[in-house]
């Protein structure tokens, strides 16, 4: 079942013994929030509010009235690409009880070099800014006696436990597990990052040039009987040994049948591998996505939306495509804009939401409820 409304303020948190994967998305950039059941929330990426300008999860968060210094466990950066991270160290400031990972990929002293180089230069890089403002964070509360050079993130890499709740008399167990990158994809990054540190008088160069897709971090969530996978934005290669067939063929993967699919880049064509629909979804999984709508080939295309409606019917987007001039607008309208003004842009609508809710014990159903612009797709 799904539902659409705007979120209102008060609206009921999760019960106890209630799982939830709350996805957000403006259009551009993406977070998600999970309540693995009894008070244990995780927090994935990060994007922030168009209208208010605040990180979308928080804003949630607050609504429901969660505690986000103490109910926060855990907060995940699958990749540093900007639509993934803004306010990441924000959200990071409020959750005061909270562990940070990120991928092992950048376990490496170039990584720390390019940070310190970024910040004694300034360098205007969103990915750069939230890294050096994490690590300031966690430098501040290292414990007693903790060399500094210890003070870092939990590297996250296939096989990787993130976070691990032991299941008890009345509260069942919990796991995220890191299912990439994939020990393939670290060994053939080892050295990378070396020729992609700034050099005096020469141009500036983004971060995420040097943080593909192939880096992010695939998490799977189980909760009591209940299991997710999130693909953040890793796509498909030649090379069996990354990518989605490492993810596909790892040893370490859980072997559940998930019942929820984040779908990876935004629903696109190159992320999208049959080994994960046949080995490691339900056969009518609750899929969902973020839009991508930069550029001049917006995600998902018509036919990425075709392609995951023939694998599933519950198919869920935070926004809808945007295509030529806002719905409702005419082109009388269009041409009396042009003409007085100089320069003009579509403002962005609050974020949409979608929300995956209910039990963590079967066979009850999970109940989809959509705020905002978020919508069923098909």
């Amino acid at each position: 079942m799904a539902s659409s409304r705007l979120m209102l303020t008060g609206e009921a948190p999760p019960q106890a013994d209630e799982f939830e994967i709350s996805l957000f998305g403006p259009g551009i950039g993406e977070s998600i929030v999970l309540h693995l059941g009894y008070g244990d929330w995780i927090v994935v990426d990060s994007c922030r509010d168009p209208v208010t300008r605040e990180p979308a999860v928080l804003m949630y968060l607050d609504s429901i009235g969660i505690d986000v210094d103490h109910a926060v466990k855990l907060i995940v950066v699958s990749h540093w690409h900007d639509d993934h991270i803004r306010g990441v160290a924000e959200t990071l400031v409020r959750a005061k009880s909270a562990t940070v990972a990120w991928s092992i990929k950048y376990d490496h002293a170039a990584f720390f070099r390019a940070i310190e180089t970024a910040r004694s230069s300034r360098l205007d890089q969103t990915g750069f800014t939230e890294m050096s403002r994490i690590l300031e964070i966690l430098m501040e509360r290292r414990q007693a006696k903790q060399p500094p050079e210890s003070v870092g993130p939990l590297w996250a890499g296939e096989g990787t436990v993130l976070f691990q709740r032991t299941g008890q008399t009345n509260i069942p167990a919990a796991q995220v597990m890191a299912l990439s990158p994939s020990h393939g994809t670290q060994t053939l990054a080892m050295h990378e990052l070396q020729g992609f540190l700034p050099v005096a008088g020469a141009p500036q160069r983004k971060a995420t040039r040097v943080t593909p897709n192939q880096r992010s971090v695939v998490l799977s969530i189980l909760a009591g009987n209940r299991s997710a996978l999130l693909g953040a934005d890793l796509e498909n290669s030649p090379n069996p040994a990354t990518g989605w067939r490492a993810v596909v063929s790892s040893p370490v993967r859980p072997q559940v049948s998930n019942e929820v699919f984040k779908a990876p880049h935004h629903g696109s064509q190159n992320a999208h591998n049959e080994g994960v629909w046949t080995e490691m979804l339900d056969p009518e999984p609750i899929v969902c996505l973020t839009p991508f709508l930069k550029g001049r080939k917006p995600l998902p295309s018509p036919d990425d939306i075709d392609r995951l409606l023939q694998r599933s019917t519950r198919v869920f987007c935070t926004c809808p495509p945007r295509t030529g001039r806002p719905r409702g607008r005419s082109s009388t309208v269009d041409r009396t804009i042009r003409e007085v003004a100089r320069r003009h842009r579509v403002v962005e609508a609050r974020s949409g939401h979608i929300r995956i809710r209910g039990p963590l014990r079967k066979p009850s159903s999970l109940e989809v409820d959509l705020y905002g612009p978020a919508y069923r797709v098909g």
